[in-house]
This record gives C-alpha cells, sequence and structure tokens, in this order.
C-alpha cells in the first residue's frame, strides 16, 4: 500500500478566536466498517497495532486566530515494511505484512473502485469566549 496523505484546511473568518477537535465517525478497513455508535474507541482502533499499517490525524493549530485563522488537518496512513527493534519483531512484523497484503490485494481485486481504507471525520470548530 502506497503512503497516503490528506489535508483539510479550515479557515476562521469569524471576530473570536475558534478551537477545532475532530471525531473519528466511522472507518472501513477492507470492507469491515466500525463506527462510534457501536462503542468502538476509533482512536484506540487506528492508534492500536492490531493492523501493519499506521493510520494517524492530527491538528497544526488547534486554536485558530480571529478573522483570518487557519488550521490544517493531516490524515496519513503509512505502512512501514520490514520494521522492528531485532530480527524478531521484524519476522512477526512481516507475517502480518504477508496477511494483510493478500487480504489487502484480494480485496482490491473484488472491489477496484473502492477504497481500501476510507474513514468520516466530524471537524468542530467553537468560538473561544
Amino acid at each position: 500500500m502506497e503512503d497516503y496523505t490528506q489535508q483539510i484546511t479550515a479557515y476562521n473568518d469569524g471576530e473570536k478566536e475558534a478551537n477545532v477537535t475532530y471525531t473519528i465517525k466511522s472507518i472501513t478497513i477492507l470492507g469491515q466498517t466500525y463506527t462510534d455508535d457501536d462503542g468502538t474507541d476509533l482512536s484506540a482502533l487506528i492508534a492500536s497495532e492490531t493492523y501493519p499499517f499506521h493510520i494517524s490525524v492530527s491538528i497544526d493549530n488547534a486554536t485558530m486566530a480571529a478573522t483570518n485563522g487557519s488550521s490544517n488537518i493531516v490524515i496519513a496512513i503509512t505502512w512501514p515494511f520490514e520494521q522492528g527493534d531485532n530480527e524478531t519483531d521484524i519476522q512477526q512484523k512481516d507475517a502480518l505484512d504477508t496477511y494483510w497484503g493478500e487480504l489487502a490485494a484480494n480485496y482490491y481485486q473484488a472491489n477496484p473502485n473502492t477504497p481500501s481504507i476510507s474513514m468520516q471525520l466530524e471537524l468542530k470548530a467553537t468560538q473561544v469566549e
């Protein structure tokens, strides 16, 4: 899987500063959908080592200035192959890479027009009093 980055820029044209936050509402990985409605902690899921790839969401400026402030929300997916602290780690991660790589290839073959991973975020900007 190639690394993927998506950036969303939020702008504040208001008269007051605004705090920006996000909530992961759902994530679909190879056709399996998880939602915050089913009690899954989606932030913990993407931070776990369940998958050999890493999904991150970051905000570069959580408090946007008044009038002309902005904030970049960056979603990144990386799949670091053959990395580990020692040979045993590398072998274990290699097995996980192979397993998920085969699943991803099969999913793509069966669903060539559907993303392998998709995520729905809810972004909120709240005025600072």
